[in-house]
């Protein structure tokens, strides 16, 4: 019952195995299950010599041979097939053993709780004396080092990659922010100034999804750009940049600094490579959105016009950009004040 292995006997009793939550129910009272079986293990083995000699001396009366013989073969008995084989069978087996058995030993210790109060409060008392602590050794929590070994000895029954997942979140205390951080002069970063052909150059050419965007000066980022959507953007009848960007500085200077600014219907481009800040996305325009709901709202002036009347007077456009590509007009609306 001791060589167990704990974490697996507590998933089984989180399955709802009897046996297992009998079998935890009485490791938690070490001292009592060992008082258990050593009372019933010595007993017996002090009854059987005791009734072996009483036998071979009523039978063979008192002959010194028979006596050691009869000890002899008794002690040999009791060694091997009450001692050794079976503590090899229970170290080996350990499950099939110990659970079955704690639903004989959980009653045991029950009837017999009085005579296991009473020797172990003679055990208990020479452990104080000796100052030993049997509490504090029953911590069974286990150590990095330890977690990274079961992963690495549970080769048959994980698949490698997974088994790779696990040992490297291992090795992220040791990871410090120079080891993930790219150098400055390996960032891959577009310039919002360079000639409109090099951008798109870059942009068709680039390994990467999303790029860093900035003007002039690496120290001056505008944002990051998503690739794919922007390249789609690009190729549509005329693009000019800096009217959208205009727009979102007049959107920058219209609303009151700290103000939450939503957005409907705009697409990655227009957040991340116009935007002078962060939009909160929403999917319709209602009246009733309640106290927390943003005030400005940037959106594309086709949805503004498709959204019912009895909800579009509820908002007021107050700037409103130039139709320079396929998505048309921007508009920034303000939410009404509601009276």
């Amino acid at each position: 019952m001791m060589a167990l292995n704990r974490h697996r006997l507590k998933h089984l009793a989180t399955k709802g195995s009897l046996r297992a939550r009998t079998t935890q129910g009485l490791l938690a009272k070490t001292d009592q299950l060992l008082s258990v079986i050593l009372i019933g293990n010595n007993l017996i083995n002090t009854i059987i010599p005791v009734l072996t000699t009483s036998i071979a001396l009523h039978t063979f009366g008192h002959n010194n041979l028979v006596l050691s013989v009869t000890t002899g073969m008794v002690a040999f008995l009791i060694i091997v097939f009450a001692e050794i084989a079976p503590k090899i069978v229970g170290a080996t087996y350990p499950e099939k053993v110990a659970l079955p058995a704690s639903l004989i030993l959980s009653p045991l210790m029950r009837v017999a709780r009085p005579l296991v109060w009473f020797v172990n409060l003679f055990a208990n008392g020479v452990l104080s004396v000796l100052q030993i602590n049997t509490k504090g050794g029953r911590d069974q929590r286990l150590s990095t080092e330890e977690l990274r070994t079961i992963v690495l000895e549970s080769g048959n029954f994980m698949p490698t990659k997974h088994r790779s997942i696990l040992l490297n979140l291992f090795d992220l205390e040791n990871i410090t922010v120079d080891d993930v951080m790219i150098p400055r002069r390996r960032i891959e970063a577009l310039d919002f100034d360079a000639p409109f052909d090099q951008i798109l150059t870059q942009l068709e050419t680039c390994y990467h999804n999303k790029l860093v965007v900035y003007q002039g000066d690496i120290d001056r980022v505008l944002g990051v750009l998503h690739v794919r959507k922007t390249l789609s953007a690009l190729h549509n009848q005329e693009f000019e940049r800096e009217t959208l960007r205009d727009f979102a500085h007049e959107v920058a200077r219209t609303v009151p600094r700290g103000t939450e600014v939503a957005h409907l219907g705009l697409s990655d481009c227009d957040l991340n490579f116009y935007s002078s800040q962060p939009l909160t996305p929403i999917y319709r325009l209602r009246c009733d959105e309640g106290p927390g709901a943003p005030e400005y709202i940037v959106a594309r002036a086709i949805d503004f016009e498709a959204t019912r009347s009895a909800n579009r007077v509820c908002f007021k456009p107050i700037l409103e950009s130039l139709p320079v590509d396929s998505n048309g007009t921007r508009v920034l609306l303000r939410r009404n004040p509601v009276k």
